[in-house]
């Protein structure tokens, strides 16, 4: 990275703006915008209503094998018993079962906000 310098200070100038580059990807992650999505990334959905999405797994990069094991995982067999199965932004995929109790709030969740 800092390339022939093998000076203390070629070191810690490196070091100090990979930690800068850090914080500002970091701050980008929190603001929803544009910017936000384009590092943060937005959750997509991979099956709905007992249907897989054969057109996100491609645009996503997930093999239906690996889909079929994260359904596995939560104790679902086949994408006929899954009402949504969604790919997280953490790569994580979460599946929620066709015969799962749907809860209703009207509770908002707000996010936290650094000042």
């Amino acid at each position: 990275m800092v390339g022939p310098d093998v000076s203390v200070t070629g070191g810690i100038l490196a070091a100090f703006v990979l930690l800068l580059l850090n914080r500002v990807v970091a701050m980008l992650r929190f603001h929803k915008t544009a910017w936000g999505r384009l590092v943060e990334g937005t959750p997509t959905v991979l099956v709905q209503d007992g249907r897989i999405l054969e057109a996100n797994l491609r645009r996503e990069g997930v093999e239906r094998d690996d889909l079929e094991m994260a359904m596995r995982e939560h104790g679902v067999d086949s994408p006929d018993a899954v009402k949504l199965a969604v790919l997280e932004t953490d790569g994580t995929v979460s599946v929620v079962p066709a015969d799962a109790r749907v809860t209703r709030t009207r509770r908002r969740v707000r996010q936290f906000r650094h000042h």
